[in-house]
């Protein structure tokens, strides 16, 4: 006898957070949260450029590997690991998670919580050194131009973000070689640490860099 307890028929009956669970083999459950892991289509990869994320708009997890340049939902996902079609990976999902729950408890969706990101909340700034001036002239940038786009070394600037539990994380970074990048009305919108090997940039708010410093008299502005 064919038991049909745990057939699976539609593609919507499976969690879309079991797909990038079971698949990518996370070691913690999705709640919301975002997940930064090692590219799952690169294995040349060495530091992590692989996204897992919460999309708001769609109320369910996506990813974006900027190591291979895929992106997608949980479909596209089991597609581009198996090169496959969507039609297939949406059958192989299926199977998959019919033998799963065949030897498994029935996979249980944790409720959406809300999990706060790290945000700049304090900084220092300090006088340019001679660190600074090897560096940038290694660029052919001078001190001229970095005070025109509003480029200020910081002496240290801090992190927060509060927990589920409503506790605060916090963290100071102080090193050299970090440098803050203001707008014309001297808010701060980007952290740049170029000897940081796994995060070189913070974005604090949206912003086009170099917009305050366009004049407006040419007859045509060339982006390159």
């Amino acid at each position: 006898m064919i038991s049909t307890k745990n057939l699976i028929s539609d593609i919507k009956e499976i969690p879309k957070e079991w797909v990038f669970e079971y698949y990518l083999n996370l070691n913690q459950k999705l709640t919301g949260q975002n997940i930064k892991m090692l590219s799952a289509f690169n294995t040349t990869d060495k530091i992590p450029s692989m996204c897992i994320y919460f999309d708001l708009k769609s109320g369910a997890y996506k990813f974006k590997d900027f190591s291979s340049g895929y992106q997608g939902d949980a479909i596209e996902l089991i597609k581009k690991l198996y090169n496959i079609t969507n039609s297939a990976a949406a059958v192989r999902i299926m199977n998959d998670y019919q033998e799963y729950t065949a030897t498994n408890k029935p996979f249980e969706k944790q409720e959406v919580l809300f999990h706060d990101k790290f945000k700049v909340v304090d900084y220092e700034m300090r006088h340019w050194n001679t660190l600074d001036a090897i560096y940038w002239k290694g660029y052919k940038i001078n001190s001229n131009l970095l005070e025109r786009y509003n480029v200020i070394p910081l002496n240290h600037f801090t992190m927060e973000k509060q927990e589920i539990d409503g506790s605060i994380t916090s963290f100071k970074f102080e090193k050299e070689y970090v440098y803050g990048y203001f707008r014309k009305s001297g808010e701060l919108y980007k952290v740049y640490m170029p000897k940081n090997i796994n995060k070189k940039f913070i974005k604090t708010q949206n912003y086009v860099q170099g917009i305050d410093q366009l004049k407006y008299d040419s007859k045509y502005l060339i982006i390159t």
